[in-house]
């Protein structure tokens, strides 16, 4: 049945897809961050704590920042495969620069926070904007089942992929690449589907 809801708007498929891969990464950069910091960077847990706190900081910030950027664009799924570009090229210099200094990496938990962990907001009220009013309810929660499956199913990929490699750097490259890959894609189906 949440299969068959999503389906009720040609935007809500790209729409859903798009959420199940936001809340991947989310779940991914919030179990795992702080960790890769400590074992693969040989940080503290005080200093891998200050980076967090940065990045959920940033976080919070940007749901509302993004909200009204929102409404000021009047696509949320632009923003949305805006962001996905964005977050997925922040956690690669996050990658690339995680044992660079302090600074740096902090404008890189920034960037992160805010790119990879501030787009619920927008996620949600598109959904409900695109949806037929009789089913924005189920809809939403249709979405949302998804995104629960993700945020179960991407911590475990994610750690299994760590736990074959022996690095949190692969783990989260993939996890970039198919926020990159949802981002493009859906500019791409927005360009050529008139309206």
């Amino acid at each position: 049945r949440a299969a068959r809801v999503i389906n009720a708007h040609a935007a809500l498929p790209m729409l859903t897809a798009m959420g199940v891969s936001f809340s991947i990464t989310q779940a991914c950069i919030t179990s795992f961050t702080a960790t890769y910091m400590v074992v693969q960077h040989g940080q503290s847990l005080a200093q891998a704590g200050l980076y967090m706190s940065v990045l959920l900081a940033t976080s919070t910030l940007a749901r509302v920042f993004f909200g009204w950027l929102a409404d000021r664009l009047g696509s949320g799924l632009v923003l949305l495969s805006a962001l996905a570009l964005g977050a997925g090229g922040a956690i690669l210099l996050l990658v690339w620069s995680a044992a660079a200094s302090h600074w740096l990496v902090y404008g890189c938990m920034a960037l992160v926070g805010a790119t990879s962990m501030g787009w619920n907001g927008v996620h949600m009220a598109e959904l409900a904007r695109v949806s037929p009013a009789t089913l924005i309810g189920e809809v939403t929660s249709s979405a949302s089942l998804f995104g629960f499956i993700g945020s179960i199913c991407g911590p475990l990929a994610f750690a299994l992929i760590a736990g074959r490699t022996g690095s949190f750097t692969w783990p989260f490259i993939l996890i970039a690449g198919q926020l990159i890959i949802f981002g493009a894609v859906a500019l791409v189906i927005m360009r050529r589907t008139p309206g």
